[in-house]
């Protein structure tokens, strides 16, 4: 994209791109078509972007159209399940993709992470205790296999003969096999004695060698790792929270409560139902924080449909204000156990952020924001949808060249390009129109571009 801009708007976007902090807004641009303004930035600055926007399946839209203008890697963080109303485990898919884009962030690769709003201000455990809990094994390092399977175990990990999937590790004589969540293959690190003989990763159904390693780093396989004291802790806060709760309350209520008490404190002392336990992370840390804590310093801050977000946050918690209620007079909840759940407060923790850019559809005074640092307005369009009308396109296409429209058509597979080349081939302006390989969820048009 970048390389067919010839001036306009795009070029004052680059020479933004740099800015150190400050509110920028981006207007006449939303969903799809504020991607190719976003990559403009994303390539200028490099390192990384944290992308927000209203809805998993929102960001599931943008990810896919950004990927067609940008080579870093691109992970989508899943939505957040409301709090409470469900007390089994969450999906293990969803953890894993959490945690794949928290330990990108971490480690400081280049990458964008797109986030609906309910995932983004999810509480989390601070990045500090990811850090301070990784193992590193290089070769020729030594090691102590005893200590290793305990902090496997506080970090999440489950152990198994062989390994089958991810979050698990085995122990088999001086070799250990360990999966973590953003690994394509598990690892296979083997000692002799205690230092780090060799380090490859390995196909867990036939065991073969895939890649041989000379270091890795296995990252936490919960969102909470069982650090020494932190579970005893936490069972002390919340027995003494809820205690105090139920002297207040009599019959069945006072009955539920303690019942719930007593569940939740069985769960925290065989450190079991940890995903459920994320409910409560309040009680286990105090100062809790947020997906863009987990990013380096560099990094920058896309709000996509800043309006909208604000609406799902709202809406979202007077949902749950409802909800708590009833969960309130069951006898199942403390007042204090609201502190987990999303609200507007979290959007303006947000906007302390250093740099953020808002794409919004429309020039407007942008709520939570008092003053911007530079606004500019793009004026884009979605382009028509064909339907397989080839008469149709052809005229487009004419209409654009006339306008000298630099062209690009997007082709899913290497054959609709050969088609498409023998079409443009018959009206003379293959030469003015690029076709490649790759996706986008509908067609953009900058027409001052």
């Amino acid at each position: 994209m970048s390389d067919r801009v010839r001036g306009g708007k795009f070029s004052e976007i680059r020479a933004l791109a740099k800015c150190a902090k400050g509110y920028v807004n981006i207007s006449g641009v939303s969903e799809g078509r504020a991607m190719p303004v976003a990559s403009l930035i994303i390539t200028e600055r490099g390192g990384q972007c944290l992308i927000i926007t209203s809805s998993h399946a929102k960001a599931k839209r943008l990810a896919e159209d950004l990927s067609f203008f940008v080579e870093q890697k691109i992970y989508v963080i899943p939505d957040e399940e409301q709090l409470f109303l469900k007390y089994e485990a969450k999906s293990h898919g969803s953890l894993e993709e959490r945690l794949t884009a928290l330990k990108a962030l971490l480690s400081g690769e280049s990458c964008v992470v797109i986030a609906p709003i309910l995932g983004a201000v999810k509480k989390l455990a601070p990045h500090r205790i990811f850090e301070e809990n990784t193992i590193r094994f290089t070769i020729g390092d030594e090691a102590d296999l005893e200590q290793i399977r305990r902090n496997l175990t506080f970090m999440g990990y489950e152990r198994a003969a062989f390994i089958e999937s991810k979050g698990q590790y085995s122990i088999r004589g001086g070799i250990l096999d360990v999966f973590p969540a953003d690994a394509e293959y598990p690892y296979r690190i083997e000692f002799f004695d205690r230092e780090v003989d060799s380090i490859r990763t390995f196909d867990p159904l036939t065991q073969r060698s895939v890649e041989n390693l000379k270091s890795v780093g296995i990252y936490p396989a919960e969102q909470m790792v069982q650090e020494e004291d932190l579970f005893r802790h936490a069972a002390e806060r919340l027995g003494k929270a809820y205690d105090a709760a139920a002297k207040k309350l009599e019959g069945l209520r006072k009955e539920h409560l303690l019942q719930r008490k007593d569940q939740l404190l069985e769960f925290i002392e065989n450190t079991a139902n940890v995903q459920l336990l994320e409910n409560y992370i309040h009680y286990f840390y105090e100062d809790t924080e947020y997906l863009w804590d987990y990013m380096k310093n560099d990094g920058v801050v896309m709000v996509e449909d800043p309006d909208r977000i604000r609406e799902v946050l709202e809406f979202r918690e007077k949902e749950d204000k409802e909800n708590f209620k009833t969960i309130l007079e069951r006898g199942e909840a403390v007042p204090g156990d609201f502190k987990a759940f999303p609200s507007k407060a979290d959007l303006d923790n947000l906007y302390k952020q250093p740099l953020i850019y808002f794409f919004t559809p429309f020039q407007k005074q942008l709520k939570g924001v008092e003053k911007l640092s530079a606004s500019i307005r793009i004026t884009s369009k979605q382009a028509p949808v064909f339907n397989g009308r080839m008469d149709f396109l052809e005229t487009e296409l004419k209409g654009y060249l006339k306008q000298n429209y630099d062209i690009t058509i997007v082709c899913a597979t290497d054959d609709r390009i050969e088609n498409l080349k023998g079409f443009t081939e018959r009206f003379d302006v293959s030469h003015q129109i690029k076709l490649v390989k790759g996706s986008l969820t509908s067609g953009l048009e900058y027409p001052e571009e």
